[in-house]
This record gives C-alpha cells, structure tokens and sequence, in this order.
C-alpha cells in the first residue's frame, strides 16, 4: 500500500522573492521583504514539486529588509533573482 500526502506548506504563509541571483553554498539571502519571517523559522527556498527546491533553517538573529541573514546551513542550489521564498513556522 501505498500512502500519498500532498506538501501544502507553502499555503497561507508569509511569502516574498529573492532580490538578487543566490549561489549554491550561500548561507546570506537578500530578500525583498522581510515581513511575518521570524528568527529560527524554516523557509522553502522555491516552488513545492520543483527540482531544486530546498528548505534552509534561519539562524536565531532576526531577518531584516534586504536580507534573510544567516540559514544554519549552506544552500545546495543556486537561485536566480525573483525565487520565491516561504516562511514555514
């Protein structure tokens, strides 16, 4: 038997875009806005189902406009200007 669940994380949350192109190994992300993302939270770093989609964790120092500041690990993709971003709480 197989079990199927459908990832609505990125569903009724606070969601932005990155400012500029990100690379792969980044742990600084330049948002353009910083509004309902919080301290420790995670984020969905592009859309659900695409390949490259990754979810970072936030660092305990609060975001701010034009950043994200710090993930608690690298990304492993790069992302151009304008992914989208989810704040997953």
């Amino acid at each position: 038997m197989i079990i199927q669940s459908e990832n609505t994380l990125h569903l009724d949350v606070p969601k932005t875009s990155l400012l500029n192109t990100e690379v792969a190994g980044t742990t600084v992300f330049r948002l353009k806005n910083t509004t309902g993302f919080g301290s420790s939270w995670a984020v969905q770093l592009g859309e659900t189902g695409q390949e490259q989609t990754e979810v970072l964790i936030l660092s305990g120092n609060p975001p701010s406009v034009g950043t994200l500041g710090t993930t608690t690990a690298a990304s492993t993709y790069e992302h151009p200007a304008d992914t989208s971003i989810y704040a997953i709480k």
